[in-house]
């Protein structure tokens, strides 16, 4: 006990010290300015020199569900690192719309979408949900730049164990830029990207969902938003190319990406 308040204390007072050195000295360089730059987003400031434009043209939530669906939701608060209520409305309604039998997920965290992807899916249905191993989520703790505010602050995929639903859940450990997806190559009805968030990242992981799915079909991403570049700027990029990727939208009022199939598009206003 006495060596944890110990190494608290030296913790705390080095912290310190390095916050007073930061607003005073260290806004006399550059590097200092940029690393109380990284401590204020840390703490909700918006940097405007990090905004990036939303080219995706918007899809009217309606427009896809325009006769309506029953879904049934599952944690309706959530938590910081969740989806909104509105995202898993939406991702729930294109559960029970299209009725994935094969469902993967990047990003587990809480199990929260995990366990309302299960809830409403057909009775057949697998989700599979993908995550750090404990080790490596010990180690991307200590990385700065990455999506540190939420990695390894909650036990993984806790809302959906002991539910009723968690039989219908299979949990992956790995880093999803080096897990070797080649057992679901083209056997995978919805992807859902919501892991690390660079644009290396988001890249690899969509790179890795288009293997998997088989056909068209959907894949989704959060966090396609102006203040989060890794994914605004590579679903631009792809937007841009054309092609299949002319069947990107911004599901309007929510965060959330979608490529949706040829065939789906056609029956859009």
């Amino acid at each position: 006990m006495m060596n944890k308040l110990r190494i608290f204390a030296v913790k705390y007072f080095k912290t310190a010290l390095g916050s007073l050195y930061l607003l005073s000295l260290g806004l006399l360089m550059g590097k200092g300015r940029a690393k109380l730059a990284l401590m204020a987003e840390q703490f909700g400031w918006k940097n405007p020199e990090k905004s990036y434009p939303t080219i995706l043209p918007k899809l009217d939530i309606r427009e896809l569900f325009e006769k309506g669906v029953d879904i049934s939701i599952h944690d309706f608060m959530g938590q910081d690192g969740n989806v909104s209520l509105l995202e898993l409305v939406v991702i729930n309604s294109l559960v029970k719309r299209f009725s994935p039998r094969a469902i993967f997920e990047i990003g587990t965290f809480d199990g929260r979408t995990a366990l309302n992807m299960a809830a409403n899916s057909v009775a057949e249905a697998k989700v599979y949900t993908l995550d750090l191993p404990d080790k490596e989520v010990e180690e991307a703790k200590k990385n700065p730049l990455g999506d540190i505010k939420f990695v390894g602050k909650v036990s993984i995929g806790y809302k959906y164990k002991g539910t009723p639903h968690e039989e219908k859940i299979t949990e992956l450990k790995g880093d999803s830029a080096e897990f070797d997806y080649s057992l679901y190559h083209k056997k995978i009805d919805m992807v859902f990207i919501d892991g690390a968030h660079s644009y290396d990242y988001v890249s690899s992981d969509t790179e890795n969902a288009l293997k998997i799915v088989r056909g068209e079909s959907i894949i989704l991403w959060h966090d396609y938003r102006p203040t989060c570049e890794g994914v605004t700027r590579f679903l631009n990029e792809y937007y841009s190319k054309g092609g299949m990727f002319n069947n990107l939208r911004w599901i309007d009022r929510t965060n959330l990406a979608i490529l949706l199939p040829s065939g789906v598009m056609k029956t859009l206003k």
